[in-house]
């Protein structure tokens, strides 16, 4: 069994945060052994430095943190975020897709469903009592006092399932999740997650691929694209920015070298913390200094 290991070369200590150089993987019955092809320095002595700046304390945490990184995916309607959703979990990444947690969570019967009824009342209902989709999306685009009620209808159910799916993921120890939602930085979800990768267009793409795709008029694209925040302003609040203006060759391309680095990347302190084994330490710590303060 191997895992991977970061093997970090610096002149100093100081110089850790900023200066990763190489990786590769370790061998568990002699990761201690290994060196830098780039410049020679052991990972006994990487180890040693980091136990100096007192980032780590147990030597294995370097080479099997149990950290999870959850990543954010969004974009606007018709900017190919579905498109690069399928292309990251073709590469083996599991994907929370957060319209099919709305999906299951506004079911007939459901606290969503009863809630959406109650705001905007029996006619949005198809024969079956489930909600008819296609009419409840001309309502809220038409009237932003609506597509705000709706959301409010919704969050806490949408909610709950994605933090369910989270807690599924953690369980089971996954390394990289990707949360895709549209409304990532409108439900705050950003705080969540990190990075986020926004798929953006210019709004002439976007609005051709609409009119195409769907099948509606200039006026009624134009509407439902400023239902929501603007690919621009997303765009300059990302941390990765996926360009689909061209082909979806090229698309692809961005996603594989955007896979790449977010699978080897470190793990950030906040991913540590909230890793199993720094959940349970800082359970352990707390029961400790409980027990502590009674003795």
């Amino acid at each position: 069994m191997q895992v991977l290991g970061v093997l970090s070369c610096f002149e100093s200590p100081k110089s850790f945060r900023s200066q990763i150089i190489c990786e590769k993987r370790f061998d568990n019955n002699s990761r201690f052994n290994q060196s830098c092809q780039n410049c020679g320095t052991s990972a006994s002595l990487f180890i040693y430095n980091l136990q100096n700046l007192k980032i780590i304390s147990n030597p294995f945490q370097v080479f099997d943190c149990g950290a999870m990184r959850i990543v954010g995916l969004t974009g606007g309607i018709a900017s190919g975020k579905s498109t690069a959703s399928k292309e990251f979990e073709a590469l083996g990444v599991p994907i929370i897709d957060a319209d099919k947690v709305a999906r299951a969570a506004s079911k007939k019967g459901t606290l969503a469903w009863r809630r959406i009824v109650l705001t905007f009342g029996k006619e949005i209902l198809q024969e079956d009592g489930e909600i008819n989709r296609g009419r409840l999306g001309e309502i809220i685009f038409s009237d932003h006092a609506k597509r705000k009620a709706l959301n409010s209808a919704m969050s806490f159910s949408i909610g709950i399932g994605l933090y369910w799916e989270l807690f599924k993921h953690w369980i089971k120890g996954t390394k990289v999740v990707i949360m895709d939602v549209p409304l990532l930085f409108e439900a705050k979800l950003d705080r969540l997650t990190k990075p986020i990768i926004v798929v953006w267009v210019d709004p002439e793409t976007q609005e051709a691929r609409l009119v195409k795709r769907d099948k509606i008029s200039k006026e009624l694209a134009l509407k439902k694209i400023s239902s929501q925040l603007s690919l621009d302003e997303k765009r300059d609040r990302a941390d990765i920015v996926i360009d689909n203006t061209s082909s979806i060759e090229a698309m692809k391309q961005q996603v594989q070298d955007i896979y790449k680095e977010i699978v080897a990347t470190p793990s950030t302190m906040k991913e540590l913390l909230f890793s199993r084994r720094g959940i349970f330490f800082l359970l352990a710590t707390t029961i400790f200094g409980l027990w502590w303060l009674k003795g």
